[in-house]
């Protein structure tokens, strides 16, 4: 060192990180671990980019595929119901929207997984784990929905309400009304798996308890038939089959909600235990 001169500081050292995984993109942090605006701005851009071609390659599949949808959609119609359209473009249109809607399904976890990548950063350590978890849960869940709907639900609904008809009647089925209708079905039915994910996170946030869950069960059971006589397939068949599934999903609930209830108390006797030891003095401290 000269004599004299004051000692240089050493030149602060730049954190980089990746934006996204094997994009092999760096997004700059500043000296406090943060990133800039800009950097969050291009990261969410590239992102949203990702989404779109992801999105815009299952629909060129699915609309590739359309014929074989069409088929299976149309399977609970059992052959006895001929599908009819009514405009020139209505089976182009049809077909957009049911490769749209199979593409928005493919979808739903690339998008979950990317808005998870982007967020995590503001996401405490604690909370991480139970959100990895949800993300598989929650696409699980709802592919299991479709599924029990297809399979269990579609075939006994269609040929309830289309066999209402008298027999001097001949009913022809609309293709436009009668896709809309399934893909509708499905999506609610769907959604509806997730209940027990809602339930979780409102005993999360201290909104609701197990103990509660368990006292109103009655008051769940009228609200689980108005949700099953709400869905598309409001018929005594399909209203029936879909309440046993809502019980099942509740009783679920109520045991997945005390299960995260214990591992809360568990990690805050943790936390106090810790916290004691810290601030307990030191043995042969006056």
């Amino acid at each position: 060192m000269t004599a004299g001169l004051p000692p240089t500081a050493p030149k602060a050292r730049r954190r980089l990180r990746f934006a996204v995984p094997g994009s092999g993109k760096l997004r700059p942090l500043d000296e406090q671990g943060h990133a800039p605006l800009v950097s969050h701005l291009e990261e969410l851009r590239l992102r949203v980019v990702l989404v779109a071609i992801f999105f815009f390659t299952a629909f060129g599949v699915a609309y590739w595929q359309r014929d074989v949808l069409f088929d299976v959609l149309a399977r609970p119609l059992d052959d006895r119901w001929p599908l009819q359209t009514l405009g020139v473009t209505e089976p182009f249109f049809t077909s957009l929207s049911i490769a749209a809607q199979v593409a928005f399904v493919a979808a739903i976890p690339y998008i979950l997984w990317h808005a998870w990548r982007f967020t995590q950063p503001a996401v405490p350590v604690e909370a991480r784990r139970t959100i990895r978890t949800l993300l598989f849960v929650a696409p699980a869940l709802f592919v299991a929905g479709v599924a029990f709907g297809y399979f269990l639900i579609l075939g006994p609904a269609i040929q309830f309400l289309l066999g209402l008809s008298p027999d001097s009647i001949e009913v022809v089925v609309r293709a436009k009304e009668y896709y809309s209708f399934v893909a509708t079905t499905l999506l609610a039915i769907g959604a509806v798996f997730c209940f027990p994910l809602v339930l979780l996170g409102l005993a999360r946030v201290g909104i609701v308890t197990s103990t509660r869950l368990r006292s109103s069960r009655k008051v769940a059971l009228v609200l689980m038939v108005v949700i099953a006589a709400l869905l598309p397939t409001a018929d005594p068949v399909s209203l029936a089959i879909e309440i046993v599934p809502l019980v099942l999903l509740y009783e679920l609930s109520i045991l997945a909600v005390r299960l995260q209830e214990r591992s809360v108390a568990r990690a805050a006797a943790r936390a106090a235990t810790a916290e004691a030891e810290t601030e307990a003095p030191a043995p042969g401290a006056a």
